[in-house]
């Protein structure tokens, strides 16, 4: 076995359904072994049975670990993601994160031939695209556990299904039936999250975007159906400032919103986040 390349692969630790390191040591040999056919083949020509040859193990044990091989490629590309994420390195003397472009680079050269044969045979794009597909998901599911917390206080709707890696979340504060009001609450809430070229980076928790919906492009059944979701009364909507409702809008790209193997969360933390600054938000409303 090529030990050179054998080293890359032992520095991800291939994620499973099992943590027993048993397993997790059959997962690396797999995950080299494909590793090592990749440089002298092309992807879709290698097949499962030479896979799991290599790695000195039967298909069966493949097919216990893995769904075929490209469930294998993509929690490959888990796995490197992981170890970027565990490299990033808060600097105390800057207060910024530092990300680890000369390991990223290291990275590259070491498995070139990897990413070539993924390009080859047309498997990074989709791998990209897998993984926004997965955040998505996960910031789906997470923000509608944050309508479930907020309840007695907010509506938090998610308006419709994810496109891919975008996710919007419409917000109005319990008891308001006004497209104008609620659109003011987000607007006080995007001024927290929006990036200020006048202010250090480094003083934003999140940083967020805005986008709107608007009748003549959702079509009127769908635009009253999140309004009625969101406790909004149709009628209030027109005028020249509030005929469109104002939402938050995610667009999820970064690989490393998830850090698995340090139980970290930037998804739940982000919800932490929008939880105490919109009750900090509706306690200033009713105190004004």
């Amino acid at each position: 076995m090529d030990t050179k390349h054998a080293n890359v692969q032992e520095r991800w630790g291939i994620p499973g359904d099992s943590d027993d390191q048993r397993a997790q040591r059959t997962r690396d040999r797999l995950g080299r072994a494909l590793l090592e056919l990749m440089r002298d083949k092309e992807y879709e020509d290698i097949e499962v049975r030479e896979i799991a040859a290599r790695a000195g193990v039967g298909r069966s044990t493949f097919y216990t670990h893995f769904e075929d091989k490209d469930d294998l490629l993509i929690r490959q590309s888990v796995a490197f993601r992981q170890m970027m994420g565990d490299n990033i390195v808060f600097d105390a003397r800057t207060r910024s994160w530092r990300f680890p472009v000369a390991r990223l680079f290291e990275h590259m050269r070491e498995v070139r031939f990897y990413y070539e044969a993924l390009t080859r045979s047309k498997k990074l794009e989709r791998m990209m695209k897998m993984g926004q597909i997965v955040l998505a998901e996960t910031f789906e599911k997470r923000a509608r556990q944050f309508s479930l917390d907020v309840s007695a206080n907010l509506h938090a709707v998610v308006p419709f299904v994810p496109d891919s890696n975008l996710v919007c979340l419409a917000l109005n504060p319990v008891g308001n039936r006004d497209v104008s009001r609620a659109n003011a609450f987000v607007r006080r809430l995007y001024d927290e999250l929006r990036c200020d070229p006048s202010q250090p980076l480094q003083l934003k928790e999140f940083f967020g975007s805005v986008t709107t919906l608007r009748p003549e492009a959702l079509g009127e059944v769908e635009m009253r159906r999140i309004l009625h979701a969101l406790g909004l009364d149709p009628d209030t909507l027109g005028g020249d400032n509030d005929d469109r409702l104002l939402i938050l809008r995610h667009t999820l790209m970064n690989p490393y919103l998830i850090d698995q193997e340090n139980g970290i969360s930037y998804i739940d933390r982000y919800f932490e986040f929008l939880a105490r600054r919109t009750a900090a938000l509706l306690a200033l409303e009713r105190a004004a």
